[in-house]
């Protein structure tokens, strides 16, 4: 499977969330490195919670910074965005049952499409960061 190459496109401005996802990306490259290597399932499965360790604290905070947006459009982006984030779960913790049953590495991991829903999960964020800064929740 390709690995993606981080890229400042992206960045969203806030340096804590760039950090997260600049490791977030970095995990999923190694969760498909691990599988495509032929690696065994409990290997594949310990980088899936690797994964996981790291997203769940990220998720927990991007929940609570849009907490208090109140605007329609706000309120809009976060059932959106906290949508996205129970899908992501939901596709990690499908897959981690699968290799639990002894599915294949590479195709499990290439079926999740995590990768793309990261890739989606940041642009989603960016426009968290929009909503945000309308509310003046967010400075520049």
């Amino acid at each position: 499977m390709p690995a993606i190459d981080w890229t400042d496109t992206y960045l969203i401005g806030v340096p804590d969330l760039d950090a997260d996802h600049r490791r977030l990306i970095a995990l999923v490259n190694a969760l498909f490195a691990v599988a495509d290597a032929g690696a065994t399932a409990a290997a594949v499965l310990e980088r899936v919670d690797d994964l996981m360790a790291m997203m769940s604290p990220h998720m927990e905070r991007e929940a609570l910074m849009m907490a208090p947006l109140s605007g329609p459009g706000g309120i809009a982006h976060r059932e959106k965005h906290l949508a996205g984030h129970r899908e992501f779960t939901q596709r990690v913790e499908a897959l981690r049952a699968r290799l639990a049953e002894g599915g294949d590495c590479t195709t499990e991991v290439e079926s999740l499409g995590v990768f793309l829903t990261l890739l989606e999960l940041i642009n989603v964020d960016y426009d968290m960061v929009g909503e945000l800064r309308r509310e003046g929740l967010l400075k520049d």
